[in-house]
């Protein structure tokens, strides 16, 4: 497919922000989202992967366009919101599927910030980004 080639399908017209989009799981619900129509907005934390990733599915043909953020950061929200409003007009779904770990360790070496680190990047994150979608 070239990107002269418009990309159709059920989920045509349909906007979808995914978080965590980068790599791996969210990479992969991206691009079952495009290769059905829809037109979606990538976000991650990792800039060059999130870069990379983007230009991948824009060579392939897909309506795309990305956002670097930090969901940990109470602004991000709105900003990944209007970032899709920019590019595309609406938002229609979200797939919140970043997340944060503090690596393997035993449970008695948590530490607090370990904890908001996985609360604010999960939970909080979602709760956020499901508000300033609906708004």
């Amino acid at each position: 497919m070239t990107s002269s080639t418009p990309v159709t399908g059920p989920l045509d017209g349909q906007v979808v922000i995914v978080t965590g989009a980068a790599r791996g799981v969210g990479k992969g619900i991206a691009s079952a989202l495009l290769a059905r129509g829809a037109s979606v907005l990538l976000t991650d934390i990792l800039e060059d992967v999130l870069a990379s990733t983007a230009t991948e599915f824009k060579r392939a043909g897909y309506r795309v366009t990305s956002v670097v953020a930090d969901l940990r950061d109470p602004g991000s929200p709105q900003r990944i919101v209007q970032a899709a409003l920019d590019a595309f007009a609406t938002v229609d779904a979200l797939v919140n599927n970043a997340v944060a770990s503090c690596g393997p360790k035993p449970f008695v070496d948590l530490t607090a910030e370990d904890y908001d680190l996985v609360f604010d990047t999960g939970p909080r994150a979602t709760f956020s980004l499901m508000q300033a979608v609906t708004r």
